[in-house]
């Protein structure tokens, strides 16, 4: 009667535990322990600056419209994108921006020194760096913010 009971038992939890480890395991290949399913992209700029849009493909080139209202035209002279705040690389030309106006740029992100690539789904933390002068003073300025991006394509 005693191991009748003691057998009862083992079975009873073994089946609990098989249920919770298919249940586990489905989680898994569902991608629910993926923290990186959760997180949005984000592009953020001091203000008179605006992200409007910001992709990441897979070889580091981030595709970012920026879009002004500073109050007058501006002329911007570099783009970078890097994960410590450190502008590599820039325009080869000068494009200018008009009052409520945006431009799309395209330069490389970089974590450190070298050039970012990643995995689909991959999520990259860095900086947007903008130089610019504004056309009604003449005053070259520079405005960093904070991007946080997934890898799309």
């Amino acid at each position: 009667m005693r191991s009748q009971s003691a057998i009862e038992y083992l079975i009873t939890y073994g089946w609990a535990l098989l249920i919770i480890s298919i249940a586990l395991a489905a989680f898994t290949a569902f991608g629910l322990f993926n923290s990186g399913n959760f997180v949005g992209n984000s592009c953020t700029l001091p203000n008179g600056l605006s992200c409007k849009s910001a992709v990441l493909s897979s070889n580091g080139m981030l595709t970012l419209d920026i879009g002004q209202d500073t109050g007058s035209p501006i002329t911007i002279t570099g783009v970078s994108c890097d994960s410590n705040q450190t502008a590599y690389g820039g325009l080869s030309t000068s494009v200018q921006v008009g009052i409520n106006g945006n431009a799309t740029f395209t330069p490389f992100c970089y974590s450190g020194t070298v050039q970012f690539t990643g995995k689909i789904g991959q999520v990259y933390h860095g900086f947007v760096i903008v130089n610019y002068t504004s056309q009604s003073s003449s005053i070259s300025q520079e405005a960093i913010g904070a991007l946080i991006s997934k890898v799309q394509n």
